[in-house]
């Protein structure tokens, strides 16, 4: 019989194309990795809550929805985003030594 195919979601391509793991995933977001691995499965939906944390982190809103169109979203893309959103001592507000 032939292995049954592991269905993959939007959750798990975005995680896979920024090279993490679930667990260094969770970590970022600052939430558990069952949580992770629970929405990624299919068996709880996003809260505001974690989309809002996965926006912060990645630049992508993601919506509960059970027929999703394949993520179009590239390592590239997220390094793009993570530039954007960075910091610098140049940045208005910011304490100068």
């Amino acid at each position: 019989m032939p292995k049954k195919r592991k269905h993959e979601n939007n959750l798990d391509r975005l995680i896979k194309v920024i090279g993490l793991t679930q667990q260094e995933f969770a970590q970022r977001l600052g939430v558990s990795t069952s949580a992770i691995k629970k929405v990624a499965a299919g068996k709880r939906t996003i809260s505001d809550d974690l989309r809002a944390r996965i926006y912060a982190e990645t630049g992508i809103i993601f919506f509960s929805v059970p027929e999703e169109e394949p993520l179009e979203y590239t390592k590239e893309d997220y390094i793009e985003y993570k530039k954007e959103i960075t910091f610098t001592e140049k940045t208005p507000g910011s304490r100068q030594a």
